[in-house]
């Protein structure tokens, strides 16, 4: 890209966060208990203020864990201020979640697999899925909430523990221990069968035990060599302790998942006897491939939760539009597009960026190899070209003397090349240092103040500029849609817009548009492109009279050994040229009429 500063104004509309979340696990029949625990651990390390939503007929098993009845609630859509909630559901219908979206709740979907997973804000993937779903912001089985490794080896197995949830709606326990009797094998192995609160109709041999109301199932792991479950949290819970475990599966989407995590198993409803036998008699092994699968760096979701700077969920930030969808998730940040204008645009999940003077200096030399005003003089020269379009497209003007914006001046390049070719320039910028600059050394009228706020009736005693510029700043607007109806207002008839931003569909984001997402500042809140600049603009009252490509760099496309064969590198360059595949471009709009009053709807986040 260009060796030019980015904008440093940003709309902040930031909301404390305070400990007031709301949790929905899955609740419903066959649904299981696993959800249900898992997010009651969650809320007590989240803390006093982490409430459960549970029907009524779950709260009793809630309470028996110990987890306080008046942190549960039944009306999940009551009036309480969520700062965010948690959906555990596994498949969400996508009007749950905008119940809460259109609230100006965020949501946090935990393993979502469901249609509301990419209108989510944030989405957490723990236990591990195969397929090509959508890349979650984060995801790892190092977020489980896992007992320690305190079994040191299993040489021979005599005592198995099975258990297959608090509902088993497949009747796998009756499964597996009728045939361990068909088998003959009861009499060889102690097993012991925990039987869940909704078990229903359930047939076990004599010889096997049954226990009930158990409360801490790792806690008794120590008894037991072995462990029989489906895939679930237990089996990741019993192999970081240490044990053995094999998976009989209820179905073959949760075989796809067992095999896709590394999970021995035995069989789909009926467990096949050669396979058991053959797992069961090499026990060290088996647990040794068990306790393969579990990472040894710990996590806790409580703490990846509570570092998220969540603020309103993501609307359209340029024309209001609610129904939005993800395009590309990060650890940092979501993107997501609007159905109504296609738009693309970034959620971050950090704190908005502060911009001090070390960006001019050392940040900037780090990036581009010299200082901010060692890079002055260049910086100014690509101003030149610039200005000659400016000109032209101004041309029928008559203004001898135009006045000029540049917002996001910094210390002035544009300002001075615009100066010397007979504009009355005045900047803007959040930099003190850089606007005393323009103002002391460059004598060009300059004000410490960021776009959104700025009345330049109080600040140089003029209401309308005959341009303004913003050269890669637009990008770093959390509210655009705002701004060009501010620089609508700022502009006379005939007024031309000019700006620059990184392209959305340059060289780099066709090369791999993941790549280009993830590389781009968290401060940039739009993605821009020149064929949805020309349809954005035209809503805000602009037409497009140029738009010129820039940033061509074919080497970091194809190989960097091609800065020595200059003829290639000529040849890519010009095809570069050709098809308009530059990572930046430069919009040149004449205003020509008012905003469309249908588009006056914008995002507050």
């Amino acid at each position: 890209m260009a060796k030019e500063p980015f904008g440093k104004t940003i709309i902040q509309s930031i909301s404390s966060m305070t400990p007031n979340i709301l949790i929905l696990p899955a609740s419903k029949k066959r649904d299981g208990f696993g959800h249900i625990k898992r997010c009651i651990d969650l809320a007590e390390d989240l803390g006093t203020g982490a409430y459960l939503a549970l029907p009524e007929e779950m709260r009793d098993f809630a309470e028996t864990l110990n987890f306080p009845g008046h942190r549960i609630i039944s009306n999940a859509l009551t009036d309480r201020p969520w700062d965010f909630v948690i959906f555990d559901k596994r498949k969400t219908p996508a009007e749950e979640v905008r119940e809460f979206l259109k609230r100006g709740i965020p949501v946090i979907a935990v393993d979502e697999g469901g249609p509301a997973r990419s209108e989510c804000t944030f989405c957490i993937d723990i236990l591990p899925k195969p397929g090509n779903r959508e890349f979650p912001n984060c995801g790892d089985i190092s977020f489980l909430k896992l007992p320690e490794t305190r079994s040191t080896g299993i040489r021979v197995v005599k005592n198995i523990l099975v258990t297959f949830g608090g509902e088993d709606p497949a009747d796998l326990t009756s499964s597996f221990c009728g045939s361990l009797e068909k088998w003959d094998l009861l009499s060889k192995y102690n097993v012991t069968a925990v039987i869940g609160p909704l078990f229903q109709g359930i047939d076990l041999p004599e010889q096997v035990n049954r226990l009930g109301n158990i409360k801490n199932l790792p806690g008794i792991f120590p008894q037991y060599d072995c462990v029989v479950t489906s895939f679930g949290l237990t089996g990741f819970e019993a192999a970081a302790f240490g044990l053995p475990v094999m998976h009989l599966n209820p179905g073959r989407y949760h075989r796809k998942l067992s095999r896709f995590a590394g999970f021995p198993e035995i069989g789909i409803r009926k467990p096949r006897k050669r396979t058991f036998l053959r797992f069961i008699s090499d026990a060290e092994t088996l647990r040794s491939q068990c306790l393969r699968i579990i990472p040894e760096k710990r996590e806790r979701l409580s703490e990846k939760i509570h570092s998220l700077f969540l603020k309103r969920p993501p609307s359209c930030p340029v024309c209001g539009g609610f129904y939005v969808k993800s395009a590309a998730r990060f650890p940092g940040k979501s993107y997501f597009s609007c159905s109504q204008c296609g738009a693309l645009f970034c959620y971050p999940f950090t704190p908005p960026v502060v911009y001090n003077n070390e960006y001019f200096f050392s940040e900037y030399k780090a990036q581009y190899g010299k200082t901010y005003l060692e890079d002055f003089s260049h910086i100014k020269n690509l101003s030149e070209g610039r200005l000659k379009i400016i000109k032209a497209c101004l041309s029928h003007n008559g203004d001898s003397e135009p006045s000029l914006l540049d917002a996001g001046c910094a210390f002035g390049p544009f300002l001075q090349a615009a100066k010397e070719v007979g504009f009355s320039g005045f900047g803007i910028d959040v930099s003190v240092i850089a606007v005393e600059y323009v103002r002391k050394t460059l004598h060009i009228p300059a004000d410490c103040s960021d776009f959104a706020g700025f009345i330049p009736e109080n600040v140089f005693s003029r209401a309308s500029f005959s341009v303004l510029t913003m050269w890669y700043v637009i990008e770093h607007f959390s509210s655009p849609g705002l701004i060009l109806e501010k620089v609508n207002a700022l502009l006379p008839p005939g007024g031309i817009f000019a700006f620059s931003t990184p392209n959305g569909r340059g060289a780099s984001w066709r090369k791999s548009h993941r790549k280009f997402l993830e590389s781009s500042p968290n401060d940039h809140f739009t993605v821009w492109n020149p064929r949805w600049a020309r349809k954005i603009l035209k809503k805000y009252g602009f037409t497009c009279r140029k738009i010129r490509s820039t940033g061509h760099h074919p080497e970091r496309i194809w190989s960097a050994g091609l800065k020595k064969r200059k003829i290639i590198l000529g040849l890519l360059m010009a095809v570069s040229r050709l098809l308009r595949l530059g990572d930046t471009f430069e919009v040149y709009a004449e205003k020509t009429g008012s905003p469309d009053p249908h588009w006056k709807r914008h995002s507050t986040s």
